[in-house]
C-alpha cells in the first residue's frame, strides 16, 4: 500500500494526500456519487471474499494423485524393464545362457551314445 501521495497519483478532483473530497452539488450528482461509491464499495466486498476463498495450499486430493503416481512409476518402469528383458531371453546380459541349450541339443543329438 502507498502511504503517502505522489505527484502521478493526485488528481484534481481529489483532496489533499488523494482521500478524495468531492461533495455533490446537485441531487443527481449526490444520486450518481451514491451509486459509485456503492458499486465501488460492493467491488471491494467481493474482492474480498475471493480473497478469503483463497487457499494458498495444493488441495488432498492433488496430493493422494501425486502420491499414487510417484508410487506407480517406478513399478511401471519394473516393469517395462522385466519386459524388454524377458522379450530378448539370450541376447541380453541378464538373459539366459545358452550353454545349457547347447548341451541339451548336443546330448540329444548323439543317438550312438544312449543307454
Amino acid at each position: 500500500m502507498i502511504l503517502q501521495a505522489t505527484p502521478a497519483r493526485s488528481c484534481s478532483g481529489f483532496g489533499a494526500g488523494g482521500r478524495g473530497a468531492f461533495e455533490p452539488q446537485t441531487r443527481s450528482q449526490a444520486i450518481a456519487h451514491t451509486a459509485v461509491l456503492k458499486g465501488f464499495n460492493d467491488m471491494v466486498t467481493l474482492r474480498q471474499q475471493r480473497l478469503a476463498g483463497v487457499d494458498a495450499s495444493i488441495p488432498g486430493a492433488l496430493w493422494y494423485t501425486v502420491a499414487v503416481g510417484g508410487l506407480i512409476t517406478p513399478f511401471l518402469g519394473l516393469m517395462v524393464f522385466i519386459i524388454y528383458a524377458q522379450d530378448r531371453p539370450l541376447r541380453n546380459e541378464i538373459g539366459a545362457s545358452s550353454a545349457r541349450f547347447v548341451a541339451t541339443h548336443e546330448m540329444m543329438m548323439r543317438w550312438d551314445d544312449r543307454p
